[in-house]
């Protein structure tokens, strides 16, 4: 729980100094790729199993963000 704590005091003190940019919308950015059938596992569109089926995906998306400058990225902790 400190830990929380101290990202949040971080991300306060930040937010003094500047405007912090997060991640951008994931489901286009999900749309834009391949994603094979059997990775939807019979679910199409339930983008959580992704994470699970794909992480190579989610992980580009994340590391895209990353690379453009986003301070926050969030990420699904289902």
């Amino acid at each position: 729980m400190a830990k929380k704590f101290k990202e949040v005091a971080l991300i306060q003190e930040l937010l003094k100094e500047r405007i912090l940019i997060i991640d951008g919308a994931m489901g286009t950015q999900l749309q834009a790729k391949e994603i094979s059938e059997s990775a939807w596992e019979g679910k199409e569109g339930c983008n959580e199993l992704l994470n699970r089926t794909a992480p190579d995906i989610i992980r580009s998306i994340h590391e895209a963000y990353a690379k453009v400058g986003a301070d926050i990225i969030k990420t699904n902790t289902f």
